[in-house]
């Protein structure tokens, strides 16, 4: 029997295509509203950032300033413009969905059933990655906005077994080589921790920018600023109290805090493994 995946295309179809629609929408929001306030990194035009913001495909172009990577922006806007936004930003979490969901099938030919679909549709060149990412859309004027470079530091609990379980993992992409010694070497070192103990695996993403903001006359969270930030605006408003981002990668140095409790000197460090103090 013929395996029929129309209905997953018919979703996904249903979600894309008004998402392509509104993008084409915001794009134009973009070019046509010249007297509304506007910040971009490095100067970018607003047909650079109009061409930001409705793609969804990897491009050619990876050249930082309109990099398909990422694109830091304050942008004032008209308050429907802004409710597109949002609307863009729940289609982006539908597709993403989707698109995970279908990871987890296979077809009769053993492709990943995302694959196929994407395929199917001619979007084998979907930035499944900056798809799912979310504009910053505000309900009001910010009262400041200031940018800085970051480099988060991601940390994961592990368990003994999940520990021993991920060295392992990293043990059979290599063939015998000085790696794969190391990591021999940093298997036995799990292996002689206490059962009971968790230690914690670091991650350090890339260097990415970050955006602090006073809204409504309050401090709020620090969200990463990948992507441009829309706020409602009148014509002729100017921009909000504005900290720009330097064009150099520099990271502000911070008081270590005294209160951390992973040791500093990892463990195993080929496996990125600290133990806790």
């Amino acid at each position: 029997m013929a395996h029929d995946y129309t209905v997953w295309m018919d979703k996904l179809n249903e979600i894309y295509r008004p998402l392509v629609d509104l993008n084409e929408k915001l794009a134009d929001a973009v070019i046509d509203n010249t007297d509304h306030p506007l910040w971009v990194y490095e100067g970018v035009s607003r047909e650079k950032i109009s061409e930001f913001v409705q793609s969804l495909e990897y491009q050619d172009d990876t050249a930082e300033g309109g990099s398909t990577t990422y694109l830091p922006a304050v942008i004032g806007v008209p308050e429907a413009v802004c409710s597109i936004v949002v609307a863009i930003n729940t289609l982006r979490s539908q597709v993403a969905a989707l698109l995970k969901e279908a990871d987890k099938e296979r077809t009769p030919e053993d492709i990943r059933l995302s694959l196929y679909l994407l395929d199917k549709l001619q979007l084998r060149r979907l930035n499944r990655k900056a798809t799912a990412r979310q504009f910053v859309v505000l309900d009001a004027t910010p009262q400041a906005i200031s940018f800085m470079w970051n480099q988060p530091v991601i940390t994961k609990r592990l368990s003994k077994e999940e520990a021993l379980t991920a060295v392992k993992k990293q043990i059979n992409k290599y063939n015998d080589s000085e790696i794969r010694n190391k990591l021999l070497v940093e298997e036995r070192l799990i292996e002689i921790l206490p059962d009971e103990e968790v230690v914690a695996r670091v991650y350090r993403p890339t260097i990415q920018p970050r955006v602090n903001l006073i809204l409504h006359h309050k401090r709020m969270p620090v969200r990463t600023a990948l992507m441009p930030l829309f706020y409602p605006a009148k014509a002729g408003d100017a921009l909000p109290e504005l900290s720009p981002l330097p064009k150099s990668k520099v990271i502000s140095k911070r008081i270590k805090r005294s209160d951390a409790l992973i040791q500093s000197e990892p463990y195993a460090p080929m496996m990125r493994i600290h133990r806790y103090k």
